[in-house]
């Protein structure tokens, strides 16, 4: 039985990591957490549940997220599809635009200068839109910046000392270890 708990709370754990939540301690309240800090920890909930037949709605999931930590988004997402449910998600990261089975590019503008459906269809079929203004970006055409990944001493260097005091969860085997029962 504490083999059966053990694999919960570790895959559990690794799901909060691949979705960029493993700084959190356990003593954080849940009204503490940020709105896609909240979304991505639900996210991890729904997966453990095996919920089915769902329609989950995203808004920029990605936000806030390490581009190291896109992978366990996108992850998160294919595994929702594959449990059977539905995934309509918002978001501007061309590595998780990519991922999508169709998009619906909105503009031209921003604001009250959107609201008109510019291309529609598969990512390929987006990038081959003339309208499109996410074409260059999906096929690679025009720079996709993304945060350079710091190294260990300047994230220590440059985080806040309340930061670096907390209380984070310790790295994850990708398989655990049980003492033998003998």
């Amino acid at each position: 039985m504490a083999e059966g708990l053990v694999e919960t709370l570790v895959d559990m754990a690794r799901r909060l990591v691949e979705l960029g939540l493993g700084y959190l301690g356990l003593d954080r309240a849940g009204a503490a957490l940020s709105t896609g800090e909240r979304q991505r920890a639900q996210l991890a909930r729904a997966l453990r549940n095996r919920t089915t037949g769902v329609l989950y709605v995203l808004d920029e999931p990605s936000i806030g997220l390490h581009p190291a930590n896109v992978d366990g988004l996108v992850g998160v997402m294919q595994a929702l599809l594959a449990d059977g449910n539905s995934v309509v998600f918002v978001d501007h990261d061309v590595h998780v635009l990519r991922q999508a089975d169709w998009l619906i590019e909105m503009g031209p503008g921003p604001g009250s200068e959107g609201g008109t459906v510019i291309a529609k269809g598969s990512p390929a079929a987006l990038a081959a839109a003339p309208a499109s203004r996410l074409a260059g970006f999906l096929t690679g055409r025009e720079p996709h910046v993304v945060r350079a990944t710091a190294a260990p001493a300047d994230v220590a260097r440059t985080a806040p000392s309340t930061w670096r005091r907390a209380r984070c969860i310790p790295s994850i085997p990708s398989s655990p270890t049980y003492p033998s029962a003998g």
